[in-house]
C-alpha cells in the first residue's frame, strides 16, 4: 500500500502545484493591479505648482510635471486630465509618452470629472499679444516681433486667425509671369508629385505668383517643370497656353502677397500678417516646432503628443487643437497603442501620424480642419507600418487625404501592409491637394479598406478620388465602400489584384481630367491588372462615366455582376490609345467580354449575346504608359 501510495503522489502533488501556482498567480495579478496608482492633472489645480498628482486636491497643473514624473508610471496606472481645463502643449512642453503598460493592464492617459463638461483640451499654441506695428508702405498689413531660437527647425507652420488656422503664404519668383494666370490658379510641381501651390495673388508685372502651399517642396524643382492651371471658359481645370514657368525662388519679405485677412509668413525673426483692425491675441495665435532626429535620420517634428518606443498605451477623451504640426504622433517601433475618442482639430500637419510602428488602434475619434491620419514607413527600423486598425473615425475637412499610406519609394512595400480601414467617414478631404484621396496609398502593400463612407473630396480647383491605391505593392481588399460626390472619381487603382467589391459609387467625377467611377490607371511603369471588379453598384449622373481604362491598365481584370444606372451613353473607355472615345454598355460588353451578367438600369437596350470569349487582353497597346506623368 505503502508503495502504491508513493506511485499516487507524485499526480497528486502535480494537480496541488497546477492549482497553487494559478492562485499564487491571480494573488500577484490582483496585487500588481492594486499597487497602480491613479495621477490628477487640473490646471486649476488646489495644489498649483505643489501637487504630487496623488489626488484631486493635489493635482499636477501642467504637462511638464506630467512629463517630469513620466519614468515612475507602471502598467495599469492611469494619468486622468480634468474635463473643462486647458493645458499648454507648445513646444517643447508637449505630452512625452516613453513608458509601457502591460498585456491586458495598459498605461492609460484619459479624462476625469462629470461627462458633460468639456474635454481636456491639450493647446499647441500661444497668443500674440501686442506690440503690433502696422507696416508703413503697407496699409493693412501688420507685424510682430516673433524671435526664434533656431529658425531652421522652429519656423510657425500655421497661424490662428480668429479661430481658423491659416497655412503660411509663400511668394514665388519666377523669370516672368503670363497676364493670364490669375488668383486661384494651381501651379504645380510635376517633379515632386503634383506638389500644389493655390494661387491667392498674382503679380505678372513683378513676375510673383503667392498662395498657400501644401507639401510643396522646392528643392524637387530640378528640372523647370512648374505647369500653370486654372479654370477654362467651361469651368474646367487646364494647363494655361503659357506653361511651363521657370524655376521659381522664394520671395521671403513681399507684403504684397498677402491680400486677405488671415494671410501671413515669418521673415527675419517677425510675423507678417493681414489684418482689418490691429490684432490682439484673442485673435491670434501660433506656434513653433522642434526636430527630433529618429535612427533613420528622417526629420520629425514634435507634435502636441508624442508616443515613443512604447507599448501597451491608451490616450482617450482628450481634445488637441492648434498643434504647429501632428496633434499625435506614435513612432519608434511603439505597438498595442490604442488612440481612442480624442477631437483633433487645426494642426499644421497630420492629426495623427504613425511611423514605423505596428499593432496599433486608431478608434473613434474625431479630425477636423487638419492633416487626417498617416500611416508612414522606411527602412532602419523593426516594425515597420503593419497590421494597424483605423476604425469609426470622422475626418473632415483636411488639406491632404483623410488617411494615407505612405512606403519607401522602390522599398518593400509590405513595410505599410496589413493594415485595416473600416467604418471611418471621410468629409471634404483634399482641400489644398491637387491629385489625392480620401484614402490614399503610394508604394504601399497589401492592406484592407472597409464600410468606410467618402464624400465630397476635392473640388473643381483640386481633383481627388474617393480611394487611391498609387503605384501599388501589394493586392489590396476594397469592399462595402460608400464613395460619393468625389471630384475626380470613385476608385482609381495601379497594380495588380486588387478586390474591388460590393462598393456603392455614385456621382463621382467633376469635370476635369478623365472622371469615372472606377479608373485602371498606370503610374511609375506600374499599370493596374488582374483586379476582380464584382456586386459593385455603380451610378453616375449625365456628365460622368463609370469606368476607364488608361492604356496599358486593362489586362487580366474580371469585371462582372455589377449593377450600373446612368442617364449617359458615354458610360465605358478601354482604348490602347487614350483617345477620349466613351463606349455605350452594349459596346462595352461586346467588345470587352465583360460584365455579361451585370445590369445597367435607366437606359434601354437591346442586349445581343456578351462574348465572354473576347478576352480584354486583346484590346492592350504594345507599350505601356510609364512615369508619374502617365496619371495625365
Amino acid at each position: 500500500m505503502a508503495a502504491r501510495k508513493e506511485r499516487q503522489n507524485p499526480r497528486m502533488l502535480s494537480s496541488f502545484s497546477r492549482v497553487l501556482t494559478a492562485a499564487l498567480f491571480v494573488f500577484v495579478s490582483c496585487q500588481d493591479l492594486s499597487a497602480a496608482t491613479t495621477y490628477f492633472v487640473d490646471s486649476a489645480s488646489p495644489a498649483g505648482d505643489g501637487g504630487d498628482g496623488t489626488t484631486e486636491d493635489k493635482a499636477w497643473n501642467s504637462l511638464q510635471q506630467v512629463n517630469a514624473s513620466m519614468g515612475s508610471f507602471v502598467a495599469g496606472d492611469q494619468i486622468l486630465f480634468k474635463r473643462g481645463s486647458t493645458f499648454s502643449a507648445m513646444y517643447p512642453n508637449g505630452l512625452d509618452i516613453a513608458v509601457s503598460g502591460e498585456v491586458g493592464n495598459p498605461l492609460v492617459f484619459g479624462a476625469y470629472g462629470l461627462s458633460s463638461d468639456p474635454k481636456p483640451i491639450l493647446d499647441g499654441s500661444k497668443p500674440l499679444s501686442g506690440p503690433w506695428t502696422e507696416v508703413p508702405s503697407a496699409i493693412g498689413i501688420w507685424s510682430h516681433a516673433y524671435p526664434l531660437s533656431d529658425p531652421a527647425n522652429h519656423l510657425p507652420r500655421v497661424l490662428h486667425y480668429n479661430d481658423v488656422s491659416m497655412p503660411p503664404i509663400t511668394t514665388l519668383q519666377f523669370d516672368s509671369v503670363p497676364a493670364t494666370l490669375l488668383p486661384y490658379a494651381l501651379l504645380l510641381n510635376t517633379t515632386g508629385g503634383f506638389s500644389t501651390l493655390w494661387a491667392t495673388s498674382v503679380d505678372s508685372g513683378a513676375s510673383t505668383v503667392s498662395g498657400i502651399t501644401f507639401a510643396y517642396n522646392l528643392s524637387k524643382l530640378t528640372d523647370g517643370v512648374v505647369r500653370a492651371m486654372q479654370l477654362d471658359a467651361d469651368d474646367r481645370m487646364r494647363d494655361i497656353p503659357e506653361s511651363p514657368l521657370s524655376i521659381p525662388t522664394v520671395k521671403e519679405n513681399y507684403p504684397a502677397g498677402l491680400t486677405e485677412p488671415g494671410h501671413w509668413y515669418w521673415y527675419d525673426n517677425r510675423i507678417y500678417l493681414r489684418s482689418t483692425v490691429e490684432p490682439t491675441g484673442s485673435m491670434v495665435q501660433i506656434g513653433e516646432v522642434g526636430i527630433y532626429e529618429p535612427p533613420a535620420a528622417q526629420e520629425i517634428r514634435f507634435p502636441c503628443v508624442r508616443i515613443m518606443s512604447s507599448a501597451y498605451v491608451e490616450i482617450s477623451d482628450l481634445k488637441i487643437r492648434k498643434c504647429n504640426e501632428n496633434g499625435i504622433f506614435i513612432g519608434d517601433n511603439s505597438s498595442n497603442i490604442t488612440v481612442t475618442g480624442m477631437d483633433i482639430a487645426g494642426c499644421g500637419s497630420d492629426g495623427i501620424k504613425l511611423y514605423n510602428s505596428s499593432d496599433n488602434t486608431i478608434r473613434d475619434n474625431t479630425l477636423d480642419s487638419t492633416g487626417g491620419i498617416l500611416l508612414w514607413a522606411l527602412p532602419g527600423e523593426t516594425r515597420f507600418s503593419q497590421n494597424n486598425d483605423i476604425l469609426n473615425n470622422t475626418i473632415s475637412h483636411c488639406r491632404g487625404a483623410g488617411i494615407a499610406l505612405l512606403a519607401e519609394a522602390n522599398g518593400d512595400p509590405r513595410h505599410v501592409s496589413g493594415n485595416r480601414f473600416v467604418g471611418n467617414h471621410i468629409n471634404h478631404s483634399n482641400t489644398m491637394m491637387y491629385d489625392s484621396a480620401g484614402i490614399y496609398t503610394l508604394f504601399a502593400g497589401a492592406n484592407t479598406i472597409e464600410s468606410n463612407v467618402i464624400e465630397n473630396g476635392g473640388s473643381k480647383y483640386m481633383k481627388s478620388a474617393g480611394i487611391m491605391i498609387d503605384v501599388s505593392g501589394g493586392a489590396t481588399t476594397i469592399k462595402k465602400n460608400t464613395i460619393v460626390n468625389n471630384s475626380l472619381g470613385g476608385i482609381a487603382v495601379t497594380g495588380d489584384g486588387h478586390q474591388i467589391t460590393d462598393n456603392i459609387l455614385r456621382n463621382n467625377g467633376a469635370l476635369s481630367w478623365r472622371p469615372a467611377q472606377l479608373i485602371f490607371f498606370s503610374a511609375l511603369g506600374n499599370p493596374a491588372r488582374n483586379c476582380r471588379v464584382t456586386g459593385n453598384t455603380v451610378e453616375a449622373n449625365q456628365d460622368q462615366h463609370f469606368i476607364d481604362g488608361a492604356p496599358g491598365s486593362q489586362s487580366g481584370h474580371v469585371i462582372e455582376n455589377n449593377i450600373y444606372t446612368s442617364l449617359s451613353t458615354k458610360l465605358f473607355s478601354w482604348t490602347s490609345d487614350w483617345s477620349g472615345s466613351w463606349m455605350d454598355f452594349k459596346t462595352w460588353r461586346r467588345k470587352t467580354g465583360h460584365d455579361c451578367e451585370s445590369t445597367l438600369n435607366s437606359v434601354s437596350y437591346s442586349l445581343d449575346s456578351c462574348s465572354s470569349s473576347l478576352l480584354p487582353h486583346l484590346f492592350l497597346p504594345a507599350v505601356l504608359v510609364g512615369g508619374a506623368k502617365g496619371k495625365e
